[in-house]
């Protein structure tokens, strides 16, 4: 599915809500908006996919910090993607690279996600 009204590509894979970020973050409210539906509509977990993102700024942060908040006291995960280098050193600057979930690539995001669903072997 696309929302065409901020060029967000949205697809699921198992029970796993993939938003591929378009390249410009220009509505930051609308993204909040469609970002927070997904958390309340959905018993998913969220990968958001950095691939084409070229930098963000600190509202959008904001939105993805306010969707972790959501999150805290559930099963769920929401996991980063794909980010480039700069994108990266902003949020080591403010100190979020180290309490946001940043997985290299989607499919080691995915896969982080899937392995922490699996019940561990009983012994």
């Amino acid at each position: 599915m696309l929302n065409m009204e901020i060029g967000m590509e949205i697809r699921k894979k198992e029970n796993i809500v993939i938003i591929d970020l378009p390249i410009r973050l220009i509505n930051v409210s609308e993204f909040s908006d469609v970002l927070i539906d997904t958390l309340e509509n959905s018993t998913n977990h969220i990968v958001l996919n950095f691939a084409k993102v070229d930098h963000v700024n600190s509202a959008f942060v904001s939105s993805i910090i306010h969707a972790m908040r959501f999150l805290e006291n559930t099963e769920r995960k929401i996991k980063l993607c794909s980010l480039n280098k700069k994108i990266k050193e902003i949020l080591a600057i403010v100190n979020l690279d180290k309490s946001l979930d940043i997985a290299q690539n989607e499919d080691d995001a995915l896969w982080d996600i899937l392995q922490s669903q699996e019940d561990p072997t009983p012994v």
